[in-house]
């Protein structure tokens, strides 16, 4: 799977405005999406916006869901500022697992660099250190960044041949969760609590996933739009969906009682994907 995910993450970008000849609807929804937004050059972001130009900051990265983390160059490495903007509230604080220093922040080794720009941009390769080569790639994902080149898949399209291309939501659950999992992570320690941050995590431990052996992430979420946030009932009619004698789901919030709310932070709230009994 290894091999399959590291060609994922540096496909050479075709263009997603290409795959909109034949998947009109899944493309105008996916482009303005939180996963197509999730990076974004500093200077005229939202956060320089909120917080004011930073001469060393060059990337605004989350899509502003929950807030926006900025990263920069001081003396050729990458750092993660100190700060970062939360929409909930709509303030700066502290960015997670720092005191909130604003110069420079915390720096990264290429590899770390690499691995961030990676989770939030199609097509990047390395540069001459190892690190992200950000001079030509595409920020936040796009179509090539899940489904690998589709400079073939179009070819053949456009001929009317037989026109495949990797979609993961055709594969076994669990591997369908590890493709997901590149970026929102399939190892952690459970009894952290910063862990319900990587919901694949929390989701592959539960009864839920471990007994059905057909529970992914797109049994619930569609990959090409923003996760329905604020409509429990949304939910509880998936969980339904296999839980067809349960009396209770029909008063329509499962989430209360089984995927609860967690706080990491005053200004970040996750859904704790473990589903369980509390």
């Amino acid at each position: 799977m290894r091999w399959l995910l590291v060609l994922l993450s540096v496909a050479p970008v075709f263009g997603s405005p290409v795959c909109a000849e034949c998947h009109d609807a899944i493309y105008r929804k996916q482009r303005v999406s939180r996963h197509a937004q999730a990076l974004r050059p500093y200077a005229g972001s939202r956060m320089a916006l909120a917080l004011g130009p930073g001469t060393s900051l060059e990337w605004a990265f989350g899509a502003g869901a929950q807030g926006f983390t900025a990263v920069g160059r001081s003396g050729g490495k990458y750092f993660e500022y100190g700060i970062s903007w939360f929409t909930g509230p709509g303030r700066p604080g502290p960015t997670p697992g720092q005191s909130g220093r604003e110069s420079p922040g915390v720096f990264k080794t290429p590899e770390e660099a690499f691995a961030c720009f990676r989770c939030h941009s199609t097509g990047l390769m390395r540069d001459n250190s190892g690190g992200p080569d950000v001079t030509a790639f595409t920020p936040g994902l796009t179509c090539e960044r899940c489904h690998g080149p589709g400079e073939k898949h179009v070819a053949a399209a456009r001929e009317r041949l037989p026109a495949s291309i990797f979609n993961a939501a055709r594969l076994p659950a669990r591997a369908s969760v590890e493709v997901c999992g590149e970026c929102h992570r399939t190892r952690a320690n459970l009894s952290d609590p910063v862990t319900v941050r990587f919901q694949p995590v929390g989701l592959m431990a539960s009864r839920c996933f471990r007994e059905s052996g057909r529970l992914s992430c797109v049994t619930c979420h569609d990959p090409h739009d923003d996760a329905v946030r604020s409509d429990a009932a949304y939910y509880s009619a998936k969980c339904l969906g296999c839980h067809t004698d349960c009396r209770r789901g029909e008063r329509g919030n499962c989430l209360s009682c089984h995927m609860r709310q967690a706080a990491l932070t005053p200004y970040l709230t996750f859904t704790d994907h473990r589903i369980r009994v509390y």
